[in-house]
């Protein structure tokens, strides 16, 4: 019967797409007026970004059962280093925000390193239904939404070269880098921004950050014959580059959006998706598979599992704060987001992640048949809880994390070692690595 009126609310929310939230604050019993606050992890975020759909309603409810105000505790800052010192300094005062809310795929570790995650070990009593494979440090770090890229592959590419569909369990980066190696040496693609994906995983696998001891290492022969084979393959033939294009504006096509370069490389990318072997990104969480076919651009498109990507699944949860303040209420939110009929809410609601519960996995079994939801969604939702249930698939871990933090800067401090008008020596590239090196290391220990 419960299981009935579950799927019943939720329908119901499927088809209204809205919530009624009126206000945060209500007087408890005593009269008293008391609060729980929020506080997001990273810079760039709004509490607008959180507060809506079923968090927001969740919100509002919580607030109202409990007699509290629920509310965000904004931090303005000019920037992410700016707004990481102002978090900082607030987390270490008393009676300070109760929750930390880290954002899909970010760093979460770095507050349990530095003692400022409670440890909650046995007072949340729904962390048992949490899928296992989610719970990294389950003592402190409380997900309670998940996100997953896969690979959505042009379809007429496997056609012109005569390949087979590839099947979920066999499929691996290799093939992958096989496929898009045959298609590139028949069909040249129109160069734009390439070097990202390139540098990317190829720097990956070499391991070149050391994030117990805090170093990262560049200056060796393993990185250099990568960035000369990056060098290599960006102008091999395999590519259509700008033949009058220097360093000089292949940098303005990567880093100054308001350039022409830019914004000709941008056109380039929207009329040239459909003939890519990896054309385009699915826009909207692949898990939630309560699209239909008719509703998604994913005709033409393979959708496989991600192999080339370091960690495409991704979390979003809480942390609580040991300088917070109410700090068992903070807990009892925590739980109660977990409870099933929350997280089937999740599931329906477009601006919610997928929900991290795994026991009302058999609710969205009966709504995906009941809906007619895409097939091919349909699949990788089932094979990405199969792999999280067999500890095959794990979501970012911070080591991933803070090398994203990194690749994401060496881009740009890489950029002229790969596109220099002159190929750089062994002696010039050694040099040049070696201050890269030591930039990135006095920020790691700072």
């Amino acid at each position: 019967m419960k299981k009935v009126v579950i799927i019943i609310q939720l329908m119901a929310i499927f088809l209204v797409g809205c919530f009624s939230v009126d206000t945060l604050k209500s007087s408890n019993r005593k009269g008293e007026y008391d609060e729980i606050t929020i506080v997001i992890t990273d810079y760039g975020y709004k509490k607008t970004d959180y507060y809506k759909g079923v968090l927001k309603e969740y919100i509002h409810d919580f607030a109202k059962q409990n007699g509290i105000e629920v509310r965000f505790y904004i931090i303005n800052a000019a920037d992410s280093y700016s707004y990481e010192k102002k978090l900082s300094s607030i987390l270490h005062n008393k009676d300070g925000p109760t929750l930390l809310l880290v954002p899909l795929g970010s760093e979460y570790k770095k507050f349990i390193d530095r003692g400022i995650a409670l440890n909650v070990k046995d007072r949340i009593p729904n962390l048992n239904k949490i899928y296992e494979g989610l719970l990294a440090e389950p003592d402190y770090f409380v997900p309670f939404g998940m996100s997953y890229l896969p690979m959505a592959l042009n379809k007429e590419v496997f056609e012109e070269l005569g390949i087979k569909e590839p099947i979920f369990d066999n499929w691996k980066k290799e093939d992958y880098l096989k496929i898009r190696k045959m298609w590139l040496e028949k069909n040249p693609e129109i160069y734009t921004f390439q070097y990202f994906s390139l540098l990317d995983y190829k720097l990956h696998d070499l391991d070149i950050l050391d994030s117990s001891n805090k170093v990262i290492k560049l200056d060796n022969d393993k990185v250099k014959k990568c960035l000369k084979d990056i060098r290599a393959e960006i102008f091999s033939g395999r590519y259509i580059l700008e033949k009058d294009y220097t360093y000089e504006n292949f940098y303005k096509m990567h880093f100054e959006k308001s350039s022409k370069e830019y914004k000709k490389a941008i056109q380039k990318v929207i009329n040239n998706a459909e003939k890519r072997l990896w054309g385009s990104y699915i826009w909207y969480n692949p898990l939630k598979t309560f699209y239909r076919d008719e509703e998604i651009d994913i005709q033409n498109k393979i959708i496989l599992p991600n192999v080339v990507d370091n960690s495409p699944l991704k979390v979003e949860g809480f942390i609580v704060n040991k300088n917070g303040k109410n700090q068992e209420m903070g807990i009892k939110f925590i739980n109660g987001l977990l409870d099933d009929e929350i997280q089937l809410k999740m599931y329906s609601d477009k601006s919610s992640q997928y929900p991290v519960n795994k026991e009302i996995e058999i609710l969205i079994d009966e709504l995906e048949r009941d809906n007619y939801s895409s097939t091919k969604l349909v699949s990788i939702r089932k094979y990405v809880l199969k792999q999280l249930r067999l500890g095959k698939i794990r979501p970012l871990s911070d080591y991933d994390v803070l090398y994203k933090n990194i690749i994401e800067n060496l881009y740009k401090d890489l950029f002229k070692v790969i596109f220099a008008d002159k190929p750089y020596t062994d002696e010039e590239m050694s040099k040049e690595l070696q201050k890269i090196e030591s930039k990135y290391n006095m920020w790691l220990n700072e």
